[in-house]
Order: structure tokens, then C-alpha cells, then sequence
């Protein structure tokens, strides 16, 4: 029986009458292992709603398998870990991901469980010579219909948190090669783009080899180097439940193949042939078991003739495979032992050479219109469901995994943190939650570190020191921000960025941070309006005593004004304000935008420019801009802000509130309690791969400081990122995100980042204990609207579980896996910490149980007691600073 592939399609036996078409879906349910009773039933429902899709001229085939081949993805881990920017932390710890992971795979100590649903339909009509429209007919028919099939199984199974993704034809010919050649999968130089011609059929792509019986008396064959037996269910179970199936799909072996091939009964014929049966049975001597056997039909006939059942007939198969011919036939006979455990079903191993032909050709994928009627048994859809192997192996984003860890039974689960394709990739902000003790800061530093070589800048916020020695890692240091240090923050500095609207706001915000909030709304209003105006003042008047002293300055800013309004006009939408004009333009200039370095060299007449600079309706624009050139010295100060306050309250109708700011302000000057912090020209260097704030060393008697250092920093955070080329990739990591939402204006900056950041390709990570502390804040909206990416990690608190779901899909199963998860530190023996990784992906969530088991380097980078980190900094000096040569003697000390 040959095949086709075309146009995501298999065509069996060509399209004529006799032919069939089908197509196969990936189907990925979450981790059934601690299932609660509701969602079984719930799971039981959907299938036989499914199961009514099935016609005389349609026909579903459900394949379940599992294996240990994880091969393509971590290959394509180990090529990204080649080809990405290298350094020495990132690449040694992806390297070690990888070769335990390989040795894994060539141990078969990792199991991936795959499930497949192939729906196949009869060809009708013609025999031959239909033409080629015939044919295009023949196949738009059968993709609408696949189409209709395809929302029916998102329906029914994707509501109960499965993930459906249909088969392509390479995928198919995957399929299909897989099941001619066991070997393909320990094959590691098989390339199977290499093979596939679409101009073949599958015959010639994938037959390799014959089959030879192995022995009498047996159903084992060898093909293609493995011993491979089948077996098949000879009658059905006495009695059925949704999940009984578990005794098949959850056996300790690997390489064994459950094929469902499911067809439509006719519920007339086996109402009138189950009534003849009782008529025939009636007429005989009426034993005690006779009776329980009539009782039987007689419930049968009720329910065909009241539709309560629907009848199928179906083949259930087993194939397993091995090289080694005693391990064969040992799996074949757990696979028997197992089926008796069904409610007292029996299985049958076949021995005649053509009849376990049949039953292997039985299990080619999507085929199910084989005439071979040997052990089909008829089956009710309430019994059916509950014999279908539904379970599969949630692997989350492995297949574009940045990151990878392991799963519950020897499973991989994948983390991505951008999405697309290449040249068009884009952030998916995340958000983190795990109860104190949980493994949140190790987790958190392994994902940045796999994550790393994807990324050009890290930037991170928190208390406490946790990320110090992973700075360190990449030749930084943590920018300490206390009070009297030798930092020095000006918030008047654009850093490079045109003078806007948002930048006057920040500055308002901070000036009105430090002065505080009078309990009357009324005035705080008028005090906002007062430093709003004072602000602007001070950076018109900087901008004056710039530009008469720098009169080349004052014309190149001249001249980028009329770059960023040709670009506007070229490239922007109507309404774009000059300075994200001027943003745009430098972000393409330094892509390498051929149209950007065009407009640049436009030469523009001395004359024009100088009218230009004399019409007054241009300085803003001109002001804007000359910003991007001034240097940091050049800008202004908080020193110059309190002295302009002081000059303005002295004069005739000068605002009572001005000379109050005055003194409000002046101690946040270089001479007050807090020092230069905040006061003189910038020095903080936001300019390194890792820049790490730590903002515990200010002490709580210095509140205030920490809420203005924090606004500070992540403003400052924001313009670097703008100034950075949009092609390349960026992070924030704002650490317990409660802490920072407290914060005056917290809000509106978080907001800010998840709202905005995504523009400039930057990911957006924040970390918090419980959902309720956010439950109800105003950000909420924002963060989990945004958050397409979403961590959990033990939640012992039911509540803040179930509050959780109000903001992301979590199906009940996952719930109750998140309170159960076990304590790391309660683990005698390689402790790990669980998670529930959750992809928004497409409008479904990707969710896949993981379990982070991190190395013992990885441990010690993420030491996070006071007690290690004094430690540490002892330690460091021994190694000149170097905190990967310390962390790999470490390790090797205690190996």
C-alpha cells in the first residue's frame, strides 16, 4: 500500500476511487499523572464528542508512542550554543546542560511520549482520468474538511489545556520514515530534509530494509536492524474508566508503539444482529451465566435504540521494538500482562508470517482502511473513550528552547523568552511567582544564564545581592547605590536622547519624590506645576549657555532637525512628534538602513539652516535635539535647579510654594545627608553586557532615598535601552516587583516597561512571591495583559493558586500540581525545584511541568546568604576578582 504527501496531506493509494485522504495532528495534554476525578471526566466527555466526528467515509486513527528522542532539539541547543556570541560562564554551563542531556538520550534514561490524531477519509466519485481539476477539487475538499476537524479537536481537547498543532508534510514523512526505520532515531548523522522528495512516494523514501520472521511460534520480525512483536487486544475489557489506560501508556519500557484505528458501526445492523443473537440465545436452556449474557443485550439494544450509545468498531494494536530480540519479546510480554490488567481484556500475539504483516501494516500511520476484519471489535463510545492512549508528554517550547530542563519522568521541557522568525523576533515579558524557599534565585540565574548569549544587555534591579557573583560572571560589578557614595545620578541627563516631554515628567516626578507630597491634593497639584515649570526653565536656559558657546553644535543640531522631519515625513505616520522620529532614524542608521544613511547625507544650504536657527517657533525642535549632543558636563544640575528656586522666590510676584521647594530640595544636594548622589555631573556607567543595581545597602531610615534611587535607576535604565539598536536583544529583571510597586510612581514605570519596552526588543522579567499582592493593584492589568511568559514555582497557598488562573488560562490539573510540588530543601539526594513553565503561544497556552536540577556550579553562582556572600567577596580577592575561576575551584573541591 503505497502514499503520497502533498500539500500537508497523505494521499493513500492516489487519488482515485479506493484512495483515501487523511491528516495527522500533534497533540501535547498536560501531565496527567496527578489528575483530579473532574478533569478525567471532563477529558471523557470531549472524546466522545469527538468521537461523533467519525462517519461511514470518515475514519480516525489515534497513535500513541514513546521513546527517548530528544535528538533534533538538543542538537539544535548545542548549534545555537556554537554559533551565538560565546563566553565562558554561558557556554560552559549550556555545554554541561547538553552532554547530560546526550548522555541521557544514549542511556535511554529520557522518555518523550508522542501522540498523534489521523483522520482519514474515502475518495468517492471517479476512478481515473479526472484531470487536474479533478484533483485540485479533491484535495480543497479534503482540506476544508480536515479544517473543520482540525477546530473540533482544539475544541474538545485544546479546553482542557491540550495544545494541537497539525502535521505538515515534512512532519508526516517523519512519521512515516520513523515507522519503516526504527534505527532513524540513534542515527545522529540522519538528515531527514536530505531524504524527502516530494515526487517520491513514501515507499521509496522510507522502505530500507525487509523483514524476516525471527522464529515459529512467535510474532517477531526483524526489519531495519531491531526485533520488533506485536500484539492486539482479542477482547474487550469487562468494564471501563476514563484513565485505565495508564496501565498501558505509563509501563517502565520505552520503544513501544498503541494504535487505535477507530471506524463508524451501524447502529441499525447491530441492533437487528444483537436481537437475532437474543433470539437465538432465548431458544436454548437458560443458565445463571446465559442470563447475565442476555441481560447484557438486551441493555445493548435499549441504549442503540434510545441513542444513549454509539457503536464503533476498532482495532487496538501494539508494536514494540528492540535490538536485541530477548528485550523484545520481554517488552511484548509486560505489554500482554498489562492488557489483562484492563478489566480482564485479553490480548492475542499473532505467529503466521501474513497476518502480523497485517497487523504491522495496521499501525502505518494515519491507515485505517485496511480490509482486514480479524479482531475488530465492536466497542460503544462510552467505553471507546476510555481505551484511547491520550497522554503525551508537555515539552513547553523545546523546539525554539533558548533554555532547557528537565520534566517529570525523564521528560525536557523548553523556555523561549522571544518569538518569530528571523529579523522579526519579538519579546514575550514574563512574570515569575514562587513561595519563600521555592528556589526562585537559582532558577532566576540559571534561566538568565542559558539565556545569555542570546542577549547584548542585562540589566537588573533588586535587594539583597543575590545576582552578585552572576554579574561578576560577566567581568561586572553591582552598581551599590547607598547613601555618601561615590555614585552620581543626574537626573537632569537625557543620555543621549532628544529632550522630550517624558523626560521633563521624570524629572518632575523625581524633584517632586524628594520634596514629598503635602497631605493637601489641591497644592500638590500646584507644587507639581511649579517644578514642572522650573524644570523646563532651567533646561532652556542650559540649552542657551550650550549653544553660545558651541556654534558648530548649535548647526549640527540644526541639521539633525531636518534629518529626523525627512524621515518623518518618509517613513512615520502622521502625528509622529520629531524626537521618536529622530529615535527611529538613529535606530536604522545603526542597523545599517541604506534609506537612513541617504537622508544623513543630505547637504543642506548655510542659508536656510541659519534662518532656521533665527525663527523662534524652532527652538524647541532645536533644543530637543541639541540635547542628544550635549555631553554630560554640559547638562544641567541639581545644585543649578535649587539656585534657580532660590533666584525665582526672591523676585516680586514669585509663588509662595517656591522658596518652600528651595528647602525641600537643597538637602538632597552634594553638601546634604545624602551626598553627591544625586547632585553633579553622571558617572554611573549603564554601558557594560550585565548592569546590576543593588539597593539593599540603603538603610530604611533612608526611605525616601530608596524610593528615589529606584525611580532614578529605572528611568535611566529606559533611555539606555532607547539608545540601543533596536535589532538586539535586551532584558530588565525588576527582583520582587510587590517592593518596587509600593514605590511612588512604581506603578506608572512598571507599566511603562511592559507597555512600551517591547518596541525596542527588550524582555521585560519581574519576580514576586504571591499573586494577591498584585491582585488588585492598578498594574495588574498591565503586567499580566503583557505577561505572555509566566513561572510558577511551589504555591503552597490555594487562594493566591486560584487567583492566579483569574489572570492566566491554568487548567485545574496544573493547579493542584503547583500546591503538591515537593521542597527542595526537604531532599536528601539531588534536590530539585519544580515549575509550571506557561506560554500564551497563538492565543493557547503552552504549559509543561519542568523541574529545575541545577549544577554544582550553578548552585554555588546563586549563593544568596549573608553568610556566602561575605564569603564570596573573601574569596575573590584570592582569585584576583575572577568569579569564574573561583566558582570552577569550588566546584571541583567539593566534587
Amino acid at each position: 500500500m503505497n502514499s503520497y504527501l502533498d500539500e500537508d496531506l497523505i494521499i493513500y493509494r492516489g487519488l482515485a476511487r479506493g484512495g483515501a485522504i487523511g491528516k495527522g495532528y500533534n497533540v501535547e495534554m498536560p501531565d496527567t499523572e496527578n489528575t483530579d476525578a473532574s478533569w478525567l471526566m471532563s477529558l471523557e466527555d470531549n472524546l466522545r464528542v469527538l468521537l461523533r466526528m467519525i462517519r461511514p467515509e470518515l475514519r480516525m486513527q489515534v497513535s500513541w508512542s514513546v521513546d527517548s528522542d530528544y535528538r533534533k532539539e538538543l542538537e539544535r541547543y548545542r548549534q545555537n550554543t556554537e554559533e551565538l556570541p560565546q563566553d565562558r560562564w554561558s557556554t560552559r554551563q549550556r555545554e554541561e546542560r547538553y552532554n547530560r542531556y546526550d548522555k541521557k538520550i544514549r542511556d535511554h534514561q529520557l522518555r518523550r511520549e508522542h501522540l498523534q490524531f489521523y483522520f482519514t477519509s474515502k475518495i468517492q466519485n471517479k476512478t481515473m482520468g479526472g484531470g487536474r481539476q479533478y484533483y485540485e477539487e479533491i484535495l480543497q475538499a479534503a482540506k476544508r474538511e480536515q479544517s473543520e476537524l482540525e477546530e473540533t479537536l482544539r475544541q474538545q481537547l485544546g479546553s482542557l489545556g491540550g495544545r494541537i498543532s497539525p502535521m505538515d508534510n515534512m512532519e508526516h514523512f517523519e512519521a512515516f520514515y520513523r515507522y519503516f526505520n526504527p534505527s532513524a532515531f540513534e542515527n545522529e548523522a540522519l538528515k531527514l530534509e536530505d531524504i524527502y522528495d516530494p515526487s517520491k512516494t513514501v515507499c521509496e523514501m522510507c522502505f530500507n530494509s525487509d523483514a524476516a520472521p525471527y522464529g515459529m511460534g512467535t510474532s517477531t520480525f526483524k526489519m531495519d536492524g531491531f526485533y520488533q512483536g506485536i500484539c492486539v487486544m482479542k477482547t474487550l475489557p469487562k468494564f471501563t474508566y476514563i484513565g485505565m489506560m495508564r496501565l498501558l501508556t505509563q509501563m517502565d519500557i520505552l520503544d513501544y508503539q498503541i494504535v487505535a484505528n477507530i471506524e463508524a458501526g451501524d447502529v441499525e445492523k447491530d441492533r437487528v444482529a444483537t436481537e437475532s443473537k437474543v433470539a437465538r440465545l432465548e431458544r436454548g436452556k437458560i443458565t445463571p451465566s446465559l442470563e447475565a449474557t442476555l441481560m447484557k443485550l438486551r441493555t445493548r439494544i435499549r441504549r442503540l435504540t434510545t441513542n444513549e450509545v454509539v457503536p464503533y468498531r476498532m482495532h487496538l494494536i501494539v508494536r514494540v521494538w528492540d535490538r536485541n530480540p530477548d528485550n523484545c519479546a520481554s517488552k511484548l510480554s509486560a505489554i500482554k500482562n498489562s492488557i489483562l490488567k484492563l478489566g480482564g481484556a485479553q490480548a492475542y500475539e499473532p505467529t503466521l508470517p501474513t497476518s502480523v504483516r497485517n497487523y504491522w501494516q495496521l499501525c502505518m500511520p494515519g491507515w485505517t482502511w485496511a480490509n482486514y476484519n480479524d479482531f475488530k471489535l465492536y466497542v460503544e463510545d462510552v467505553n471507546l473513550a476510555d481505551l484511547l492512549p491520550v497522554s503525551s508528554t508537555p515539552t513547553g517550547d523545546l523546539a525554539e528552547a533558548e533554555a532547557i530542563y528537565d520534566g517529570p519522568r525523564g521528560a525536557l521541557v523548553g523556555a523561549t523568552t522571544f518569538v518569530g522568525v528571523k529579523g522579526a523576533m519579538r519579546p514575550e515579558h514574563g512574570i515569575m511567582f514562587g513561595a519563600s524557599g521555592a528556589g526562585k534565585s537559582v532558577f532566576t540565574i540559571d534561566l538568565l544564564t542559558q539565556t545569555a548569549p542570546y542577549y547584548d544587555y542585562t540589566a537588573i534591579v533588586e535587594e539583597g545581592l543575590s545576582y552578585n557573583l552572576f554579574t561578576r560572571l560577566y567581568g561586572c560589578k553591582p552598581i551599590i547605590v547607598q547613601p555618601n557614595g561615590n555614585l552620581t545620578f543626574n537626573y537632569f541627563d537625557t543620555r543621549g536622547l532628544p529632550l522630550t516631554s517624558d523626560q521633563l515628567g521624570g524629572a518632575t516626578a523625581i524633584a517632586h519624590l524628594m520634596a514629598g507630597p503635602p497631605p493637601d491634593i489641591d497644592k500638590d497639584r500646584i507644587r507639581q506645576a511649579l517644578l514642572s515649570k522650573q524644570i523646563e526653565r532651567i533646561y532652556v536656559d542650559q540649552f542657551e549657555t550650550w549653544a553660545s558657546r558651541n556654534s558648530e553644535g548649535r548647526f549640527e543640531a540644526a541639521r539633525r532637525v531636518n534629518v529626523a522631519s525627512e524621515w518623518r515625513r518618509r517613513k512615520m505616520p502622521p502625528g509622529t512628534v520629531l524626537a521618536d522620529a529622530w529615535l527611529d532614524f538613529s535606530a536604522e542608521m545603526l542597523e545599517g538602513n541604506s534609506e537612513a544613511h541617504e537622508i544623513n547625507r543630505l547637504v543642506l544650504d548655510p542659508g536656510i539652516v541659519e534662518d532656521y536657527l533665527n525663527n523662534p517657533g524652532n527652538q524647541w525642535d532645536l533644543m530637543s535635539l541639541a540635547y542628544t549632543l550635549m555631553k554630560a558636563e554640559d547638562m544641567p544640575t541639581h545644585s543649578q535647579f535649587v539656585e534657580l528656586l532660590n533666584l525665582e522666590s526672591r523676585q516680586r510676584r514669585a509663588h509662595e510654594d517656591l522658596g518652600l521647594l528651595r528647602m525641600l530640595l537643597e538637602p538632597w544636594s552634594r553638601t546634604g545627608r545624602y551626598g553627591a548622589i544625586l547632585d553633579g555631573v553622571n558617572n554611573v556607567d549603564l554601558s557594560g553586557k550585565v548592569v546590576h543595581f543593588e539597593l539593599s545597602y540603603i538603610p530604611e531610615s533612608a526611605k525616601e532615598l530608596r524610593t528615589v534611587a529606584a525611580f532614578l535607576i529605572t528611568n535611566d535604565l529606559r533611555k539606555e535601552i532607547m539608545s540601543r539598536p533596536r535589532s538586539t536583544r535586551k532584558r530588565v529583571i525588576l527582583e520582587e516587583l510587590s517592593a518596587f510597586l509600593a514605590m511612588p510612581d512604581g506603578d506608572r514605570i512598571t507599566r511603562e516597561y511592559y507597555e512600551r519596552m517591547r518596541k525596542y526588543s527588550c524582555w521585560v522579567f519581574s519576580i514576586i512571591q504571591q499573586f494577591q499582592r498584585i491582585k488588585d493593584h492598578p498594574v495588574r492589568s498591565s503586567v499580566v495583559g503583557n505577561s505572555r511568559i509566566m513561572f510558577m514555582l511551589k504555591q503552597p497557598d490555594q487562594r493566591d493558586v486560584e487567583s492566579m488562573s483569574e489572570g492566566f488560562r491554568i487548567p485545574s490539573i496544573t493547579k493542584k500540581q503547583v500546591t503538591s510540588f515537593p521542597d527542595p530543601s526537604e531532599m536528601k539526594t539531588d534536590p530539585y525545584g519544580s515549575f509550571v513553565y506557561y506560554h500564551e503561544a497563538t492565543g493557547r497556552p503552552r504549559i509543561a511541568i519542568g523541574r529545575h536540577q541545577a549544577s554544582k556550579e550553578m548552585i554555588l553562582a546563586s549563593a544568596t546568604s549573608g553568610e556566602a556572600f561575605e564569603r564570596q567577596n573573601e574569596q575573590l580577592k584570592e582569585f584576583g576578582g575572577d568569579a569564574y575561576k573561583m566558582i570552577l575551584s569550588q566546584a571541583k573541591s567539593k566534587a
